[in-house]
């Protein structure tokens, strides 16, 4: 396994879907149709858990949403496309 770049440290897969420039299509759609449903779960999940009365955003609840908490979920291939682009910020 790739090791994530740091900036996936403080971005969500959708953050990283939309606004990665370069990112190929496959990935981009992997991206939302099977990363951002995890990161719904466990927003919604930490929202439950840590903060019962809910809050204005999912973040709010201290739940670890960015990307490199859904890493092992991407194919090395992803993982290093991914790594490559961080690369140019």
């Amino acid at each position: 396994m790739i090791e994530p770049h740091s900036l996936y440290l403080c971005m969500e897969p959708d953050q990283v879907a939309e606004c990665l420039d370069g990112l190929p299509k496959e990935l981009y759609l992997r991206i939302w149709n099977d990363i951002v449903p995890l990161q719904a779960e466990e927003a919604q999940k930490s929202i439950n858990e840590d903060n019962p009365d809910g809050g204005m955003y999912p973040g709010e609840a201290g739940g670890d949403t960015c990307l490199a908490s859904f890493w092992p979920h991407l194919t090395e291939k992803e993982q290093k496309t991914l790594s490559v682009l961080a690369e140019k910020y």
